[in-house]
């Protein structure tokens, strides 16, 4: 393959691959990489396509190999450090977030994909800066904002909190996330019908929202709403088959019913608990 052909057959993969035709776009990569083995565009792409069609170890391995080629190229580290967040190679996914920002200190998403895994390993400190940094550089980033959010939230901070949420939503009202953040402020104020308000606004914008499902469920048994609860845990794991939360609140919900007298709720807790048994395989 001539140099002009590796050219047009590069220029017809992309194309492919901005239309979703992987299978073609994977086909026209491999080709040029017949040819040229060190094509660092073709390994990039075809490393990013295999993240999109999970093929999660290839995307690792053609990744790496580009970083072997061209180290100072900051989207594939950053498309590195995605999967390897899928891989759970935590510490990893952070050193490729850190390489983006020390190669392009303006990248935004990677500030914030940072903040997210030091969150998640308690650093949450370092996490703020790390959001307010990506706000920083985009004033208008709303799951930067979002994320912020969750860190005052765990500050108990909620006046600020609730601040972050509604600029959130102010920036776009259809995302799900902070009316659900904003459920759970209310709940622990025992503002239960506000909590309730947002938890079905989240649900509104996202049907299969299981996490909103299982809150809304948690405030109907604070009030004593046990049908309600049941409804609701259910509806989370129609949503999400093996959301562990809200089997646990269904069990807790039925077994309460039990003690109470009722005979439907003694069939239903039975009901339940043989439901467990296949989930349990498929784990």
């Amino acid at each position: 393959m001539k140099a002009k052909n590796i050219k047009e057959t590069f220029e017809l993969a992309i194309q492919n691959h901005k239309g979703n035709n992987f299978e073609i776009a994977e086909k026209l990569y491999k080709e040029i990489l017949n040819i040229d083995p060190n094509h660092f565009k073709s390994i990039h792409l075809l490393g990013t396509l295999s993240a999109q069609i999970k093929n999660l170890d290839q995307a690792k391995k053609l990744l790496e190999r580009a970083i072997e080629i061209k180290n100072d190229y900051s989207e594939t580290h950053y498309n590195l450090g995605n999967v390897l967040i899928e891989l759970g190679e935590i510490q990893k996914a952070i050193n490729c977030f850190k390489k983006v920002i020390k190669i392009n200190p303006d990248n935004a998403d990677a500030h914030n994909n940072l903040g997210n895994l030091l969150k998640e390993l308690g650093k949450i400190h370092d996490a703020e800066n790390c959001y307010k940094k990506a706000i920083q550089i985009n004033p208008n980033y709303t799951n930067a904002y979002n994320n912020l959010g969750t860190i005052f939230q765990k500050y108990k901070d909620f006046q600020e909190a609730i601040r972050l949420y509604e600029k959130t939503i102010q920036l776009n009202p259809n995302f799900a996330s902070p009316y659900n953040n904003l459920g759970l402020i209310f709940r622990e104020l025992e503002e239960y019908q506000k909590a309730i308000n947002f938890y079905e606004k989240a649900i509104n914008i996202q049907p299969n929202y299981a996490d909103a499902h299982n809150n809304l469920g948690v405030v109907f048994n604070k009030l004593g709403e046990f049908k309600k609860a049941i409804s609701c845990f259910q509806k989370a794991i129609n949503s999400k088959h093996n959301y562990a939360p809200a089997y646990d609140n269904m069990l807790f919900t039925l077994l309460y019913m039990e003690k109470t007298d009722s005979k439907y709720y003694l069939s239903k807790t039975k009901e339940f608990r043989s439901s467990l048994k296949p989930i349990n395989d498929d784990l």
